[in-house]
This record gives structure tokens, C-alpha cells and sequence, in this order.
């Protein structure tokens, strides 16, 4: 078996307690990781997944912060690691991934995706001081100023947990949302450029867009800034939804996320001529460079190469021989499908400049 793998150690009591999901809080705990022993604490995580068969964990070390993703949903855990490795190839930050299997008071509990926390250990590790980070934990992630049921916010930051930063960085996010919100014409095409890394924005929505991250479009994303990075940037962080799959593992029609994706940031950042066209151009590179078979294919199946023998021993998942056929043909699918649909949405391109010729597309 060709993972790593990582050994937790504590109470059976709390062990007991965290599956019951009856421990509020952290359990102390050791780890072995990288051949290394470790004090550590560890908590069940998320909402819906900690119903399922398999829990998910997340592990606080001194320093750090880690994700053990059961991903039960997604049955070769291959979804999310795929869109974080296709946000990198588009220049956007991901946490890193990789497969793993977890042992627990020396008991097997099967395959895990371990998935890099987004803290200030992240952004160290990449050279940058994160000043202010927000995770998008809720629809209300919308960037507008109403709720998803249609009421005025109570609260500009609904929708929104602070990760990192001070006072000043929940009251600059919430002039962000204001100005977004109020501002017109050339003031709002200048306060963008002033607050928001325009190209990184677009390079993000053009991952969301070529993956299907419905999601990922009023949640489960983070919006940070840096010191050496002062404007506001945005990353994914969870993306089990993806591929033609929602978060249920269910399918998804090709057109379930449009080709402008659909937030009120992106309406209004598209409302400009200048990035509604940059935006084209950008989608238009990935389409005809990263989402083809012969590019996510090769890809997919050295993943499953890897992982599919240690799903077959995993005791907490049904084992599927056709595993690796069936994977392949959804995302072979997905990708002739979502490509066509794409392409037919695409703005035509002029020939000479390869610029979109209708600009009001």
C-alpha cells in the first residue's frame, strides 16, 4: 500500500465521545506523522460529513492546522485533490493534498484525504504575512448586501468566520462589501482595481467555472490579504463538489454553473467591458489548454493507481471493483460535456487579436 500512514493515539473515552459527536471541544492526542511524534489535539469536522459512516478530523498541532477529509461522498476521493491541482495550474494558492491512511489507537479506519490547514502557517510556508482571513462558511458568502432569503443583512459579515487579523480587517471587509454594493460606473471600476486582485479573481472564477464549483462560488472560499499583497485575493478551500458531482456525490447537468459563474463580486467585476474581456480570454485559455482528456484523464488515472488498492482494504468503505472504469467514464463525461458547453458559451474570438468581437457578451 503506497500511502503514508498516520497513527493517532488517545483515550478511547474521547475517542468514543468524537464519534458520538459528544466532545464540544479538542481531545488531546499524539500523532506519528513523517516519522515524527507529535502532541497534538483533534476534533470531528464539518456539518453534514460528520453524519456519515466515516467521520472527518481535523488535527491542531502547535503550529499547524490539517484536514482529514473522509470525502465518504466521493468514492475515490479524487475530486477536490483534482480542482485544488487544477486552481494551482491557473495561479491560484491551494492547500496541498495527498492520500493517506489513518490509524487510530492502533486500529485501521481506512483512507483519508489530508488536506493542508489555511492558516498563518500557509501563508508563512509561501513567504507572505497574512494580515486579514475570512473563510466563507455559508451561502450569505454572497458578497452582497441581502441574505439568501432575501433580507437585508443584520450583519455586513454574515456569512463570514475570521480567520486571521484584527478589528480593522472585519472593518475594511465590511467597506469592501459596502463600496461593492453602492459604488457605480468608473467609482467602481477604480475602488476594484484598488481592493481586489482583479487577475487572480478572474483566474479563480475561471477554476470555479471549468470544474462545475457551484459551491465555491457563495462558499467554501477564504479572501485574504497579505502585507506584500495589501488587495484582496480568494482561494478554495473546499471542493468536493466538483467534476459533474454536488457535495452529495450526486450528478449534476453540464450548465449547473454558468459560464460567468454567478455571485454579485463577479456581476458587478464583469459589468466592466475591460474584465468581462479579460475574463473570456482567461476562460478561453484553460478550456482549450487544461480541461481536455488527454490533460485531467492521465492525471485521474494515476491517482486511482494509487489509491484504489488501499480503498479496497479500506474497512469503512463498500469496495467497487469497477472503481477505476467507472471514475474514468464520469469524468470523461464530465469533460466532453462541460467543454462543449463552454465553447458554445464562449464569446466568438477575433482572429486577429484574439479578443472577443461582441463586448457586451
Amino acid at each position: 500500500m503506497d500511502l503514508q500512514v498516520v497513527r493517532l493515539t488517545l483515550l478511547p473515552e474521547d475517542w468514543q465521545r468524537l464519534q458520538a459527536d459528544k466532545l464540544p471541544s479538542w481531545a488531546a492526542a499524539e500523532w506519528s506523522h513523517h516519522g515524527q511524534r507529535e502532541r497534538v489535539w483533534v476534533r470531528l469536522r464539518g456539518n453534514r460529513t460528520r453524519y456519515k459512516p466515516k467521520k472527518s478530523y481535523d488535527i491542531r498541532t502547535c503550529a499547524r492546522t490539517f484536514h482529514l477529509n473522509a470525502e465518504y461522498d466521493d468514492p475515490a476521493l479524487l475530486r477536490s485533490a483534482l480542482a485544488f491541482w487544477l486552481f494551482e495550474q491557473l495561479g491560484v494558492a491551494c492547500p496541498r493534498t495527498q492520500p493517506c491512511w489513518l490509524q487510530v489507537n492502533g486500529q485501521d479506519h481506512g483512507v483519508y484525504l489530508a488536506i493542508e490547514g489555511v492558516d498563518a502557517a500557509f501563508f508563512r510556508l509561501r513567504h507572505r504575512r497574512c494580515q486579514g482571513l475570512f473563510y466563507a462558511v455559508n451561502h450569505n458568502a454572497h458578497f452582497g448586501l441581502f441574505t439568501t432569503s432575501g433580507r437585508l443583512k443584520h450583519h455586513l459579515l454574515s456569512g463570514y468566520e475570521q480567520v486571521l487579523g484584527k478589528l480593522a480587517e472585519r472593518q475594511r471587509l465590511q467597506r469592501f462589501l459596502f463600496d461593492l454594493n453602492t459604488l457605480q460606473g468608473a467609482s467602481l471600476q477604480r475602488f476594484l482595481a484598488k481592493s481586489l486582485d482583479v487577475p487572480q479573481y478572474l483566474a479563480w472564477l475561471t477554476g470555479v467555472v471549468c470544474t462545475s464549483h457551484a459551491d465555491g462560488l457563495t462558499q467554501n472560499y477564504a479572501l485574504y490579504t497579505c502585507r506584500e499583497l495589501p488587495r484582496y485575493r480568494i482561494m478554495p478551500w473546499d471542493c468536493e463538489g466538483t467534476w459533474g458531482r454536488n457535495c452529495y456525490g450526486e450528478p449534476c447537468p453540464a450548465d449547473v454553473v454558468p459560464a460567468r459563474g454567478d455571485n454579485v463580486l463577479t456581476r458587478r467585476l464583469l459589468s466592466v467591458p475591460t474584465w468581462r474581456s479579460a475574463y473570456w480570454q482567461t476562460l478561453r485559455q484553460a478550456v482549450h489548454h487544461w480541461l481536455r482528456e488527454d490533460v485531467i484523464l492521465p492525471i485521474a488515472a494515476a491517482w486511482l493507481q494509487r489509491v484504489v488498492p488501499a480503498l479496497m482494504a479500506d474497512p469503512a468503505r463498500p469496495r467497487r471493483p469497477d472503481l477505476v472504469a467507472s471514475e474514468l467514464a464520469t469524468l470523461r463525461q464530465y469533460l466532453a460535456e462541460r467543454r462543449q458547453y463552454l465553447l458554445s458559451a464562449l464569446p466568438a474570438a477575433d482572429p486577429t487579436t484574439g479578443q472577443p468581437q461582441r463586448a457586451g457578451a
